[in-house]
């Protein structure tokens, strides 16, 4: 997407910016995050050598990104450790674009 995108080829970067990153949860995380709800608040992004909030991410990315990937970065363990866990994610395009991907199963040990 990036190369089909860019405003000068490989240069700024794309010219779609980032509405928004969900990420839900797969398991009961904790008596907060049920099956199915929001674990957004559980995780920092890492981009371009940076730790953002997801909340920082979406605002800075919001115009346009100049990065390949990024990676998420869980901040705390669940209530009960040792049960399978996975997210799904959700990224969505300021032009409606949207991608989304169900993380492997792990098991976060407390």
């Amino acid at each position: 997407m990036l190369a089909q995108e860019c405003h000068v080829i490989g240069y700024a970067g794309s010219k779609n910016g980032i509405l928004e990153l969900d990420i839900i949860s797969n398991s009961n995380y904790s008596n907060e995050i049920p099956i199915g709800d929001s674990a957004t608040s559980l995780f920092e992004v890492e981009v371009s050598d940076k730790i953002l909030s997801v909340e920082e991410f979406m605002s800075i990315y919001r115009q346009n990104y100049n990065f390949t990937d990024f990676r998420l970065k869980l901040l705390e363990s669940p209530a009960e450790g040792g049960e399978l866990q996975s997210f799904i994610i959700k990224l969505k395009f300021v032009d409606g674009t949207s991608f989304e991907t169900t993380t492997s199963s792990v098991r976060i040990l407390k």
